[in-house]
Parts: structure tokens; C-alpha cells; sequence
């Protein structure tokens, strides 16, 4: 095997690793997403061929550490596509707490369930 082959072998496997995060967030439907985008500056994270499109943002915890938020934007609904998107959002990032978007309607100010 070549030099550059193994060194591209080796990326492809670190590239793959779960990159451990602070918090994933899980969005089905556009009016959440755009109501987290006008809050947060989202960025692209890296595509792993293959594999869902992931965003990220930076925020600080309570401590003033900055950390790492993965939001996993799926476009639709229901319990299947919701248990697919969790698991591939657990596979890549391996997130402390995940959030499910949007229960109750669109992020507002009064949200309530019920």
C-alpha cells in the first residue's frame, strides 16, 4: 500500500470516529429550524460521504466553557424517521443530552404543552 493510500485510510477512519459534543439538537419541521437559524450562527460540519448533512454552533455553559451544539435537520415527520435521525446523530457525535425540537408547535416565547 502507498504512503498517501495508508494516510487516506487513516483519515477516512478518524473521520468516521464519533466526535463526542455537548448537545444534539433534533428538528422535523422547517418552522423550528428557522427560528433556531435566526437565533444561533450555524455552520456546515464536515459531509462524511454518504451521511446526513449535520450544523453545529458554539455556545458556553454555565462553567463559561464554550462547547458544541450538532443540530440534525431531517425535514420530516414521525416516529421512524425521528428514531433514524437520533441514531445517526448518536453514531457520529455521541452528544451528553439531546433535545427534540419543536414538540409543542414552533420555538415561541409562551410554548406550553396540553
Amino acid at each position: 500500500m502507498a504512503f498517501e493510500d495508508s494516510c487516506y485510510t487513516r483519515f477516512r477512519f478518524y473521520q468516521s470516529m464519533p466526535k463526542h459534543v455537548a448537545c444534539g439538537i433534533l428538528i422535523a419541521c422547517e418552522d423550528e429550524f428557522e427560528r433556531l437559524k435566526e437565533r444561533f450562527t450555524l455552520e456546515l460540519e464536515p459531509r462524511v460521504k454518504g451521511k446526513p448533512q449535520f450544523l453545529s454552533f458554539q455556545f458556553k455553559d454555565a462553567d463559561a466553557n464554550g462547547q458544541t451544539a450538532i443540530v440534525r435537520f431531517f425535514k420530516s415527520m414521525g416516529p421512524n424517521d425521528a428514531r433514524h435521525a437520533t441514531n445517526q446523530l448518536l453514531d457520529r457525535y455521541q452528544p451528553r443530552l439531546v433535545v427534540s425540537l419543536g414538540v409543542s408547535g414552533a420555538i415561541a416565547d409562551h410554548m406550553c404543552l396540553g
